[in-house]
């Protein structure tokens, strides 16, 4: 489970043949704080009002590349270090933005993020069967894009802000 924790969890991948650390956490809503330490990275994560900052620490000069995922209506800005750095914003799963930002190669840092933060309400889970038609709408939010790995989806298309679909099956 440690790899779980480590890569899963606190989004650790560490790249050294590249002089970087990936990191993408993944905390539960609830948690405002959490910290790991490891021989090869240490960092201590805290989100509190609109922020989240991260302190982290390598044994060896490295540089990090932060994917964080935030519920978030607007990214006021993106520190590393005190001072404002380049980052871009991707979209994310279910109303999630990702922000990206990659920190010059040092021992230590620290990388702060403040935004306003937006509540996404995502619909009640529901139930279909092959052949039914399938609607999600997600309320103050307009579905842009969709994924359907599995292939259960026919017909599948945006409508009126949502998705739109036939349930595949037998």
């Amino acid at each position: 489970w440690g790899r779980a924790v480590m890569e899963g969890l606190f989004g650790i991948a560490p790249k050294r043949p590249d002089g970087i650390v990936e990191l993408c956490p993944h905390f539960p809503a609830d948690w405002n704080e959490a910290e790991i330490t490891a021989p090869h990275f240490s960092y201590r994560w805290q989100r509190k009002a609109g922020r989240v900052s991260m302190e982290w620490k390598s044994p060896v000069e490295t540089s990090v590349k932060l994917a964080l995922p935030l519920q978030a209506g607007n990214i006021e800005s993106v520190r590393v270090d005190g001072k404002r750095a380049v980052h871009d914003i991707a979209p994310g799963f279910d109303g999630w933005s990702v922000v990206q930002v990659c920190t010059p190669t040092e021992r230590a840092g620290r990388i702060v993020v403040a935004y306003t933060p937006r509540v996404i309400r995502t619909p009640a889970e529901f139930t279909v069967r092959p052949g039914d038609t399938l609607r999600v709408t997600l309320p103050e939010l307009a579905i842009t894009d969709w994924r359907d790995p599995q292939g259960v989806l026919a017909q599948a298309r945006l409508a009126v802000g949502g998705l739109q679909a036939t349930v595949r099956g037998e």
